[in-house]
């Protein structure tokens, strides 16, 4: 069986369209709000944390592709999406995690496996697999019409108004973003940096006021804690909360913002990129001494529309408004 070895994954930071480190054409898709699930050649199907996911029933719905993986030695890589449901649904049950994580759910038939890379065995653990565009080619054919599996199109665009572009209309279709892949680009194991030129993810962020009622420490393990490590070799989080202890800095701005409904909401916002822990450090010692300070401050925060229901999504400090205050 195929190495487990981590997927390939676009930078964390989203850079505009017309970024001198994104060389056009590049291949654009729909980017989905789902499951990432990694076929090694049908013998384990692997969440994005690469454990084995956990509904015994995954394996008899995805059994063509299964048996076409375990013949041909294939990796395939992709999402578990529906277009009827969202990650999270209200009835917990209907949501795509709770369906993937429970143990004995049946698969509804409008979940489908949108594959976006295919290799085979050799390649995806001695790293000598073709260019992205070939590796297209080849899972378009090979995955059509198999049950469940839908092979995801890429599309060219040649600059970066064709991109907005691109982004714009998958919006317009509720998605969640777009996604680029570098034509020429070989699969890197992990998450792409800005300076390599393999894969860019798309995503639309808004951004809102908000006004503090409360200001939350940071925790952190306490020393001599043990830790393991996953089948890759990374450190696994632990969640025994005696195990912690605090940081002393800022870890989330509990914040509340009326919505048009005029019922208010509050939920909590963390810092944001470039808010250091020397800044964090002197924002929690400011509030101890001083906690009349921050209850009533305004701030603008920004945050992901898309699956957001009552709270926002993936909230995070922009800047402290004053004007406001």
């Amino acid at each position: 069986m195929a190495l487990i070895k981590q997927v390939m994954k676009g930078p964390n930071e989203i850079l505009p369209f017309d970024h001198p480190t994104i060389r056009y054409p590049q291949l654009a898709s729909t980017k989905f709000d789902g499951f990432r699930c990694l076929c090694l050649c049908g013998e384990r199907f692997l969440s994005p944390n690469l454990k084995d996911i956990r509904n015994k029933n995954l394996a008899g719905f995805l059994a063509e592709l299964g048996n076409l993986c375990n013949k041909n030695h294939l990796v395939v890589d992709g999402e578990l999406w529906s277009p009827k449901r969202s990650f999270h649904e209200e009835i917990k049950a209907n949501g795509i995690s709770s369906i993937l994580t429970t143990f004995d759910l049946n698969i509804p038939n409008d979940i489908g496996y949108y594959v976006f890379d295919m290799m085979c065995e050799e390649d995806w653990d001695g790293g000598t697999e073709e260019l992205f565009f070939t590796r297209y080619t080849t899972y378009s054919q090979i995955l059509h019409n198999i049950p469940h599996v839908i092979p995801v199109l890429q599309y060219p665009v040649h600059s970066p108004q064709e991109a907005e572009a691109f982004f714009n209309n998958q919006l317009d279709l509720e998605q969640e973003g777009m996604i680029l892949r570098q034509p020429n680009a070989k699969y890197k194991h992990g998450r792409c940096t800005t300076n390599q030129d393999g894969m860019w993810k798309f995503k639309e962020f808004i951004t809102h006021d908000a006004m503090i009622v409360g200001v939350e420490e940071q925790m952190k393990l306490k020393p001599g804690v043990e830790r393991t490590r996953n089948e890759i070799g990374h450190l696994e989080r632990r969640f025994e909360q005696d195990l912690y202890e605090p940081a002393g800095m800022v870890g989330a701005f509990v914040v509340q913002q009326d919505p048009q409904d005029g019922q208010a909401h509050q939920f909590k916002v963390k810092p944001g990129k470039g808010q250091n822990a020397y800044l964090k450090t002197s924002w929690w010692q400011d509030y101890k001494q001083h906690p009349e300070k921050w209850h009533g401050k305004h701030i603008e925060y920004r945050y992901m529309p898309h699956g957001t229901k009552d709270k926002p999504r993936i909230g995070s400090l922009v800047r402290f408004r004053p004007d406001k205050d």
